[in-house]
């Protein structure tokens, strides 16, 4: 029987899947968890239309996540912090990062788009990874300087 699967089903199939599957584990497992419907050819199409909006979605995203790139890619973002001679008193993080960002050149990030913990403890210049979509990172440089006290 052919099913389309409405959630993902560890091991059979993901959601908009459309696959054969027996018709005792349809009627007795899929369908009363509500889990898959029976293929139609309506209900294909549907589907393949709901897919192909998805990959459209999916490449516009990743089209602004480039952009993003060259953007942060072309600036240095440059922070000041209290320093004793090499080392700073209060490290710099992500938070101070998205701050910077958002103040200076209008772009909001989220602590998730960060590889990694970003501690910065030092004076001077360092490159931090960014993820901005799938198969999409940014490498954002900067720079840390003593603030005058």
């Amino acid at each position: 029987m052919k099913v389309i699967f409405l959630e993902n089903v560890k091991g059979l199939g993901r959601k908009g899947e459309v696959k054969n599957v027996a018709d005792g584990y349809f009627m007795n497992f899929l369908s009363p968890r509500k889990l898959a419907k029976v293929a139609t050819t309506e209900l294909i199409k549907q589907v393949e239309k709901k897919l192909e909006k998805e990959v459209i979605e999916k490449d516009r995203l990743k089209e602004q996540a480039r952009m993003v790139k060259e953007k942060l890619e072309s600036f240095v973002l440059e922070l000041k912090g209290k320093a004793n001679g090499q080392s700073l008193y209060a490290s710099i993080g992500t938070d101070d990062i998205i701050k910077a960002l958002v103040d200076k050149i209008k772009i909001r990030l989220d602590k998730g788009n960060f590889v990694g913990n970003v501690h910065l403890k030092e004076l001077g210049d360092y490159t931090v990874e960014i993820k901005l979509s799938e198969g999409v990172k940014a490498n954002l440089k900067v720079n840390i300087k003593a603030n005058p006290v």
